[in-house]
């Protein structure tokens, strides 16, 4: 291409009338000859855009004018005179340029005492490759490409699978697709990919066939625990009473599998499993751990998989554990009001449907909702424990001591009924109980309950000898949460390279604490809850059924706090109930077989519509 030049003027003094050499047109004589003193023009060196396409060494820019400036242009008619002809106009052509070198030296020279044309030559070219080298740059001929930032490896493609599942009674022919789904920001940068395995009927009919979407919670969980625990095609064989991180992670064909009535799709969010956060974007980060954020990509992570899986037309429903429990409300809001996409059902384990329980000592309620769990772990100890049999509790909870707890502390009467009653139930020392103000705190309880042993959270009748006895306060491992979390990280991990067959070159993270630490719950006065989103769904959608399940010696999210929080929700007319059920068992419940069984069958109503839900409190 023709780039724009420059082309140079010599000025040496002020300017003057036309010189004698002009008026008599004097040619083939040496020009400091020709010229006097007085008569020398005073010549210039002038910086004027030129059309040339080169600079033939500089000196066929040199235009050499005389008295007065005239511009350096292509469409003056080139001189080929001898340079000493008096330069009427200027002298592009190459062919003078030696002569022309010469003659200006030579006049340099002389004004000055000193060889000038060499500085003032490299003075030119240093001004001429400032000026023109920056232009050239600029255009948008010459612009530098945008160095090209590679983008993050995708997880390993989608692989898809033909398996047989032999159970009681039945074959199971399905496909199982281990994949993910990656998410981008608003400038189709990368956010995270989400991973998912999808188990799916063969032969089914895409319009009536049911499709599940299943998530833990934490958050900071994967999907595992349910995948492997609970309603996938394989499960694990762990008995938290009795197993240990040493547990034989085989996983095994599951008779309580979900497959049976719906198919399957267990999500990853990020950060957890093998889905990696790929954004670099600390504010980007920070919006996918967190409240909103979160649901925001689980619900586009859905939406995409509908679509690419043919499967938006089928009956959709989402299982939530936990926090899962906490999400499931607010995505099926999010998917039913901006994604497009109905949730024809919810089920709810162990759910935290109101973080306003976590808010701690000055929370009556949080007091009232734990009582009953208990209770429930004491009298375990001794026998079988139902909820029916803690009706008594519950009548209590809800009535007498709260008004106690509300009045105790400057009620010395209301102290002592706290004390009495409370120690009665638990069957604690009397002494601790009255120190406590009837308040058990779970860590002081999990350290008492059952002497010289400390019990799970998770479920308080799982105990393990005490690893610091002569210590009044201390942590120790969860005996469920740090027992079975090796052998279902080691389960997943055999289905992944087994009949999955996906092998992602990344490590597996069953849980991350991250997560969690990072996690982003909200600003303002209120503390996040999902009873909203959860009755806005219900009032929007009459046949959206919801199924809430909890486990009765769950000390992490008790059973009567969803008790308690379902039977203040609004009646809705024409609305199809909530159902809650109450199995033995801790916040994994469905570990245990019994209980497994019947979450196995009291689901499979909640994915039939012909048949009516009970209204249970």
């Amino acid at each position: 291409m023709r780039s724009k030049g420059f082309s140079l003027t010599v000025m040496a003094g002020r300017q003057s009338r036309p010189s004698a050499l002009q008026r008599r047109g004097v040619g083939g004589r040496d020009c400091r000859a020709a010229m006097t003193e007085r008569e020398r023009p005073r010549h210039q060196i002038l910086l004027q855009p030129s059309s040339y396409p080169d600079m033939n060494g500089g000196l066929s820019r040199v235009a050499l004018l005389d008295g007065k400036r005239q511009p350096a242009s292509s469409t003056i008619p080139e001189r080929r005179e001898s340079c000493a002809a008096g330069f009427p106009a200027p002298v592009p052509g190459p062919s003078c340029n030696p002569r022309l070198r010469a003659c200006v030296r030579n006049t340099l020279n002389h004004r000055t005492g000193f060889p000038m044309l060499p500085i003032v030559m490299s003075l030119a070219r240093l001004i001429w490759l400032f000026l023109l080298v920056p232009a050239i740059v600029a255009s948008p001929g010459w612009a530098a490409e945008p160095a090209h930032v590679a983008e993050p490896a995708h997880l390993p493609p989608d692989v898809t699978s033909h398996q047989t599942l032999d159970l009681p009674g039945r074959v199971l022919h399905f496909t199982a697709t281990a994949g993910s789904v990656r998410l981008r920001d608003g400038k189709e940068s990368p956010l995270t990919d989400i991973a998912f395995v999808a188990y799916q009927i063969e032969q089914a009919d895409a319009a009536r066939r049911p499709v599940t979407f299943v998530f833990n919670g934490g958050p900071g969980m994967a999907s595992a625990w349910l995948q492997v625990g609970g309603v996938g095609p394989w499960r694990v064989r762990l008995d938290p009473r009795t197993d240990g991180p040493s547990a034989s992670p085989v996983p095994v064909p599951n008779a309580d599998t979900w497959l049976d009535f719906t198919d399957l799709v267990f999500i990853d969010p990020p950060g957890t499993g093998y889905s990696p956060v790929l954004t670099t974007d600390s504010d980007a980060r920070r919006r996918l751990w967190s409240v909103g954020g979160d649901i925001d990509a689980l619900a586009l992570a859905i939406r995409k998989w509908l679509d690419h899986s043919g499967r938006i037309v089928s009956p959709k429903y989402i299982l939530g554990e936990s926090y899962g429990g906490f999400r499931a409300p607010r995505l099926a809001r999010k998917l039913q009001s901006e994604d497009g996409v109905g949730v024809s059902g919810l089920v709810l384990l162990s759910p935290l449907l109101d973080s306003h329980d976590e808010s701690g000592f000055a929370d009556a309620l949080g007091w009232v909702d734990l009582l009953p769990t208990e209770v429930a772990v004491a009298r375990a100890l001794h026998g079988p424990v139902s909820r029916a049999d803690l009706a008594d509790v519950e009548a209590y909870a809800a009535s007498d001591y709260l008004v106690d707890i509300l009045r105790s502390e400057h009620d010395p009467a209301a102290a002592d009924r706290l004390a009495t009653r409370v120690a009665a139930l638990t069957g604690l020392d009397p002494a601790l109980v009255r120190r406590m103000r009837g308040r058990l705190d779970p860590d002081v309880f999990q350290q008492t309950v059952a002497p010289g042993r400390v019990a799970s959270v998770y479920d308080g009748t799982v105990t393990r000898p005490n690893p610091t006895p002569r210590q009044l306060s201390a942590s120790f491992p969860d005996p469920v949460l740090g027992g079975l979390a090796a052998p279902v990280t080691e389960a997943m991990l055999a289905l992944y390279t087994g009949p999955l067959n996906w092998r992602p070159d990344r490590t597996y993270h069953l849980s991350n604490d991250a997560v969690f630490e990072h996690w982003d719950w909200g600003h303002g006065l209120s503390r996040p809850e999902s009873l909203s989103a959860l009755q806005a769904a219900r009032s929007v959608d009459p046949h959206l059924r919801v199924m809430v399940a909890h486990g009765l010696f769950d000390l992490r999210t008790p059973y009567f706090g969803s008790v308690r929080l379902l039977g203040m929700l609004p009646h809705l007319d024409g609305v199809a109930p909530v159902v809650l059920r109450v199995y033995p068992g801790g916040h994994m419940f469905y570990f245990g077989d019994a209980a497994r069984a019947a979450l196995h069958d009291d689901a499979r109503k909640v994915f039939d519509p012909s048949r009516p839900l009970e209204d249970t409190p």
